[in-house]
């Protein structure tokens, strides 16, 4: 089974698990400074927000794509309130698996869940961009 990890802003977070819960899937919800909290299996996505208040986003992402653990196991989708392509360039250079603007619906949160876990990134995730 999937292990959906939301790092997210209040209350978008609570409404995000409750949905996914309710079509089967296991979430869990922390919040920025939970990151070494998270166990690292094959079947485990952490949906970031990149614009949380009071976090950065980006910064959470490098610690995860600088733990040799975490950059292994780990799919990492990013959202972020600006769909701008240089954003999304960004966040896929220092390691993200996925990137989807916001606002996204539970339907299209949980397709793209499905697509990212239906297709194994082809390439490693460039731990020298991590800690730069």
């Amino acid at each position: 089974m999937w292990h959906i990890v939301l790092i997210l802003d209040e209350p978008d977070q609570r409404v995000c698990a409750e949905r996914l819960q309710a079509c089967g899937l296991r979430v869990a919800a922390g919040g920025p400074g939970d990151t070494r909290e998270i166990g690292c299996d094959d079947g485990t996505v952490v949906v970031l927000d990149i614009g949380m208040f009071g976090a950065s986003g980006l910064a959470i992402l490098r610690r995860f794509v600088a733990e040799p653990a975490a950059a292994s196991a780990l799919r990492i989708m990013v959202l972020a309130d600006w769909g701008e392509p240089a954003m999304e360039r960004l966040v896929l250079r220092l390691g993200a698996d996925a990137f989807l603007p916001k606002p996204v619906g539970p339907t299209q949160l949980l397709s793209a869940i499905e697509r990212l876990l239906a297709h194994p990134s082809a390439q490693p995730r460039p731990a020298v961009l991590a800690a730069s």
